[in-house]
């Protein structure tokens, strides 16, 4: 029996099928995990943002027009409730004459001298277009094959190859140019 693609499971959730949307939505679990992260949602807090736009996916999928990916409109229902998030969340302020400094946890435990150029990927992949983006990260962070990369994303595997190719060339001369602001390559 053939996979049936995100438009077909959309189409299967409007006409009452209870379980399109779970299958949907796990689907692209993977890939919107990311994005959550890539917004600067901490691990512990990522499931909360993604059950929540889970919940409003599922609440506004009546509204999805077939003329674009469901990947695309979930990376953003994603994005905007990474980015609610981040809003309500509840900075920690530390007095300057504070003898006592809180240590705030870091996003993902990274050595110190891979903390600089973390920065610089984090800031090259950031220009990249959203498309190239999710291509690079599929296929050069996932592991995924190219053809998965493609179903995952809604996509021919063609075009995996032609975004992921145009990332790369784009993110060769973003590092050259960011890593000589940071000084990572430079450490004599």
């Amino acid at each position: 029996m053939p996979e049936v693609g995100d438009f077909g499971l959309v189409k299967a959730h409007l006409a009452g099928d209870p379980a399109a949307f779970g299958q949907l939505f796990a689907r692209h679990r993977s890939y919107l995990h990311w994005v959550a992260w890539r917004c600067g949602v901490t691990e512990s807090d990522i499931e909360d943002v993604l059950q929540e736009s889970a919940l409003k996916a599922l609440r506004n999928l009546g509204r999805f027009r077939l003329e674009s990916s469901v990947v695309t409109w979930l990376h953003q229902i994603v994005a905007n409730a990474a980015r609610d998030h981040l809003r309500r969340r509840t900075l920690v302020s530390v007095s300057i004459d504070s003898d006592h400094v809180p240590e705030l946890p870091e996003q993902r435990p990274v050595p110190p001298d891979l903390t600089e150029l973390r920065i610089v990927l984090r800031s090259a992949l950031a220009k990249l277009p959203g498309e190239q983006q999710a291509a690079v990260h599929a296929v050069d962070i996932l592991g995924m094959s190219v053809r998965e990369a493609a179903k995952s994303l809604g996509v021919a595997p063609g075009t995996v190859k032609s975004r992921r190719a145009r990332a790369r060339k784009r993110l060769r001369a973003e590092l050259v140019e960011i890593a000589a602001d940071f000084d990572v390559w430079d450490r004599s």
